[in-house]
């Protein structure tokens, strides 16, 4: 990546930074720039981040270094201990506009999402398993959601903590309308000084037993130990 922007990824993880900004003079990154098929890249997971950069579509010289600055600072949680980084790229006219806003809107740049997509989704993609699951940023999308699944499901506060169910971040809902009612509770408060910004809405399963399983990461070699 350019030292700029490799040097701000940096930075920002010293800093413990919430937030990565990287300003340019584009507005948003994009598939097929400079093509009749161009079409901006508004959110990118880091999955999607690292697809995109495995491929040659961000030649040198593109955006591929703010991409790359962008995957890395999620990547490696930000700063020491801090949950839910983002990194953003926009143009330099909407910068503050973009920083303003969770999820960051359309025309105001893009947003490389944290690790906060639920394991269950990497997990049937490659092959294994899950219970399905999606992550709503409002208490509409949770609607939305609820609405597709259909029954009961479960509106779970997406933060790096635990004790969520026993500070109301963990609700069953019957139907949609509950599951957006819950969704408007959940998003916004704060769990262990963290404040929630996306919540999961899952189907509500009945569960015989649970079994928990961990991974330690090793951030020198961006892998587990």
């Amino acid at each position: 990546m350019a030292d700029k922007d490799r040097v701000a990824a940096i930075l920002g993880r010293e800093i413990a930074a919430d937030v990565l900004l990287i300003l340019t003079n584009v507005d948003a990154v994009y598939h097929a720039y400079g093509t009749p098929q161009q079409k901006a890249i508004r959110r990118l997971n880091l999955a999607q981040a690292d697809h995109l950069l495995a491929g040659k579509e961000l030649g040198t010289g593109s955006m591929r270094p703010k991409v790359e600055a962008a995957a890395d600072f999620v990547r490696t949680g930000g700063g020491e201990g801090r949950a839910d980084p983002r990194a953003i790229i926009a143009e330099l006219a909407q910068g503050l506009a973009a920083l303003q806003a969770t999820p960051v809107p359309p025309s105001r740049g893009t947003e490389c999402e944290p690790p906060r997509i639920p394991g269950a989704r990497h997990l049937r993609r490659h092959g294994h398993p899950g219970a399905p699951g999606e992550v709503a940023t409002t208490n509409e999308e949770a609607r939305a959601i609820a609405a597709r699944f259909g029954g009961p499901v479960v509106v779970k506060a997406q933060v790096h903590a635990g004790g969520r169910g026993k500070a109301g971040g963990v609700k069953l809902a019957a139907n949609a309308g509950e599951a957006a009612a819950h969704a408007a509770k959940i998003l916004g408060m704060t769990i262990k000084g963290l404040m929630v910004r996306r919540v999961l809405v899952a189907p509500a399963a009945d569960i015989a037993s649970e079994s928990y399983v961990g991974v330690i990461v090793d951030r020198t070699r961006s892998g587990p130990c």
